[in-house]
């Protein structure tokens, strides 16, 4: 199984830094959507300011991280230098993270071959200063007939994924971007667990300044049943929340609004969408040999030390005696995990593999 994939279940998450009506309160999200989500996203360009304190509000929220890093405008988009400048900011923080890498998309103009080589040379910079970090390929759902040319292959990413943003078309309904969906599913399933990166769907266009809260929760209704019913290899999807609608310099394109909350019944509709308890709200909850894998809620990672927190340890060793002293690790109460394991889990309630910085414990 590849890095932090549940075993079943779909990982629920949603990327907020761009909706004008919660400006990234994961916190408010959560409660407006009846269910917590594991998964909070933000991006950056490679070389630009790195979002530490959208990650550090995730961490201190209890997610997991989706960190879309975008090729820099501008300049140089092979640059290595700023390659590894990149991957050292995400490795500072020694937290299990999803790394989705320069997506692509027709639009970007790249060479395969150029692409292919640059992404891999991402995938071995980040197992050597951040190999906390999972890496999710993807692209645009709309150019994902052409995305196998550009696949680095299954030994250079850990999840495969797409962006999926469905306008309103024309005629009043939406572009089939099902049809695209499900051809990528067919093509990678067997590869990857699946991550959907982003899905944002319209419920108000410019193209002809109509409402269609109706549809968008009908779709969103059926995307996530069909998802959590028909497609197992699906894994997780974050929703992205926004309106472009607002955004200046568009020209004569048709822009269209995403945000699912400043609509009652559209969250109302997402709440009865993501109900349904294949939709997991934590990572990862087994990996098929029956232990829980390590998550934001009961484990931490700093300096390249793996730790439990305290709250978890006591519990699972029945409060018997813990070695060495509970130090604070990101704002958390927590024990080193391989000093637990080497001193306090004699009923083997604990497996600690601190190459691969996990901990995982018995159900």
């Amino acid at each position: 199984m590849s890095m932090y994939e549940p075993e079943t279940g779909c990982y629920i998450g949603a990327g907020l830094w761009d909706d004008v009506r919660v400006n990234g309160d994961m916190a408010g999200f959560d409660d407006a959507a009846g269910k917590t989500h594991g998964i909070s996203a933000c991006r950056m360009d490679m070389g630009g300011e790195f979002p530490a304190s959208r990650i550090l509000q995730a961490i201190a929220a209890k997610k997991l991280v989706l960190l879309t890093v975008d090729p820099p405008p501008g300049a140089n988009p092979y640059d290595e230098a700023m390659l590894t400048q990149t991957v050292k900011d995400i490795g500072r923080y020694n937290i299990p993270v999803f790394v989705d890498f320069f997506p692509y998309s027709k639009n970007m103009g790249y060479g395969a071959e150029s692409y292919r080589r640059f992404y891999r040379k991402a995938w071995l910079a980040l197992r050597e200063y951040a190999p906390s970090a999972a890496m999710v390929w993807t692209s645009n759902v709309w150019d994902a007939a052409d995305a196998a040319d550009y696949y680095p292959g299954d030994s250079y990413t850990d999840w495969v994924g797409l962006h999926i943003t469905a306008d309103i078309s024309k005629t009043g309904e939406y572009n089939d971007f099902m049809t695209a969906f499900e051809e990528f599913y067919a093509l990678f399933q067997d590869k990857k667990p699946i991550m959907l990166a982003s899905l944002s769907l319209s419920h108000f266009s410019t193209i002809d300044n109509t409402y269609r809260t109706g549809l968008c929760g009908d779709t969103l209704s059926a995307f996530y049943e069909r998802v959590a019913y028909h497609l197992p290899r699906v894994k997780a999807i974050v929703y992205q929340s926004y309106d472009n609608v607002l955004e200046p310099g568009r020209g004569s394109k048709a822009r269209n609004n995403y945000l699912i909350t400043g609509d009652d019944a559209l969250i109302r509709a997402y709440r009865e969408a993501v109900a349904d308890k294949r939709f997991l709200s934590g990572v990862s909850e087994t990996d098929g040999d029956g232990f829980s894998v390590k998550s934001p809620e009961n484990a931490a990672i700093q300096d390249g030390i793996l730790y439990i927190t305290a709250d978890s340890a006591e519990t699972r060793l029945n409060n018997k005696r813990i070695p060495g002293q509970a130090r604070d690790v990101l704002g958390q109460k927590c024990y080193p995990a391989e000093a637990i394991s080497a001193g306090g889990a004699d009923n083997g309630s604990f497996d600690v593999d601190n190459e691969n910085m996990v901990v995982r414990w018995r159900q």
